[in-house]
C-alpha cells in the first residue's frame, strides 16, 4: 500500500505541485510576457471556435427597445 497523502489531511501541502501540467514544454518568457512568444502559438478560439448549432435557421428581431 502507497504512502500518499489524503486530501483530508491536515498537514499543509505546496500546491505549487499540484495542478494540470502544461501539455507543450515552454522556455520561460520575460515579464511583462506576450502572446507573440508563446509556443506553441496562444489560442483564443477566433479561428478555431465551433458552436453547437443551437441557433441554426434561427432568427431574431432586436427592436432596440430597452425594459425600465
Amino acid at each position: 500500500m502507497s504512502k500518499a497523502t489524503s486530501p483530508q489531511s491536515p498537514a499543509p501541502a505546496d500546491p505549487k505541485g499540484q495542478g494540470p501540467k502544461p501539455e507543450y514544454p515552454q522556455e520561460p518568457i520575460g515579464v511583462p510576457g506576450s502572446i507573440h512568444e508563446m509556443t506553441p502559438k496562444a489560442d483564443h478560439g477566433e479561428e478555431s471556435y465551433q458552436g453547437l448549432g443551437r441557433l441554426k435557421d434561427r432568427v431574431a428581431l432586436i427592436t432596440g427597445e430597452t425594459a425600465e
